[in-house]
């Protein structure tokens, strides 16, 4: 009975490796594809990410990690940039109004956060944070994006919140 049970036992220690070493943990945000990045606790719809980045004024692949978050009435907002995706990639904000965003590279490379419109060109080594402030035009869009990383997907924008 002992000699069935060793060949049982490592064949479904190997089964447990094998399942293990197929499913991969990569939440990478670095996608080939046009839909959005991986990761993301909510499901994001294309077609709404496709309508804010229209709204911001932004062409091309946009890497959604959080999709849409407002600005608070504080005027401050926490923004992520990381490999290689804004989280989030696009911020409601009210038309007209100045916002503070916080910064934090948590990639593994050097990023920017770049407005052409507003003159805000900061670059962020892994690990940094900085605060910049932005003033929304009346429009209410901006587009913002990484220089090194746009054509990646690295890109999203402040989007109009008349309901502020």
């Amino acid at each position: 009975m002992r000699r069935t049970l060793v060949p049982l036992a490592s064949l479904a220690v190997a089964a447990v490796l094998l399942v293990a070493g197929c499913s991969s943990s990569d939440s990478s945000s670095s996608g080939s594809g046009s839909g959005p990045a991986s990761g993301s606790s909510a499901k994001v719809d294309q077609a709404d990410i496709d309508a804010l980045a229209k709204q911001a004024g932004v062409s091309g692949k946009v890497n959604v990690e959080a999709q849409l978050e407002a600005a608070p009435k504080s005027g401050s907002i926490e923004t992520e940039l990381d490999d290689f995706y804004f989280g989030p990639a696009f911020i409601k904000a009210k038309p007209g109004s100045t916002v503070k965003v916080e910064l934090h590279n948590e990639g593994s490379v050097a990023h920017t956060f770049t407005i052409d419109s507003a003159h805000v060109d900061e670059t962020l080594k892994p690990d940094a944070k900085m605060t910049v402030t932005v003033k929304v035009p009346s429009s209410g869009s901006l587009q913002y994006y990484c220089r090194f990383h746009r054509a990646q997907g690295m890109q999203g924008g402040f989007v109009s919140d008349s309901s502020s």
